[in-house]
């Protein structure tokens, strides 16, 4: 921690660099960040190619899954727009709480796991394809949940 002197009075500044070294001294609580960061550097690659698809600069290739809920390819086709909104708003919301888990805040935990119980709800209607998504997040839940309450006791 720095001290930063401000009109006279003695002010502590945390920089981003300890909190991340704060972070990394609980493994689990670690893990699940990096795990959450991949997702949502994978879920921003979703936003990407949905906005190709809207700008006509790549095929919707979504339509050719072998499995997908012909729901969700109806909605991919005709309504592309609004898919991108939610994709955008969701990865927003998964960035945000990543950056919360990286510098140690509660906050970033909490809104992580509501983001992945979120996703875990709406990824019903995506399986047999989403089951992997499902799984994942499961994965991220029970390593946060085991960093968050590492060594306390039941009673």
């Amino acid at each position: 921690m720095s001290k930063i002197i401000k009109n006279g009075r003695n002010e502590t500044h945390r920089s981003f660099r300890s909190d991340f070294m704060d972070i990394r001294k609980n493994k689990w609580l670690f893990t699940a960040t990096i795990m959450f960061l991949f997702y949502s550097i994978l879920e921003s690659l979703d936003c990407v190619i949905l906005l190709l698809i809207i700008l006509k600069i790549m095929p919707n290739l979504y339509l050719n899954w072998l499995f997908a809920n012909p729901m969700i390819q109806q909605m991919l086709q005709n309504y592309t727009i609004y898919m991108f909104l939610f994709f955008i708003g969701f990865t927003s919301w998964r960035m945000i709480s990543t950056i919360g888990l990286f510098k140690n805040r509660l906050w970033g935990f909490w809104l992580g796991l509501t983001n992945l119980l979120v996703t875990i709800v709406l990824d019903m209607w995506f399986l047999p394809i989403g089951a992997i998504e499902i799984f994942s997040c499961i994965v991220i839940i029970v390593i946060l949940m085991v960093g968050y309450y590492d060594n306390q006791q039941i009673i």
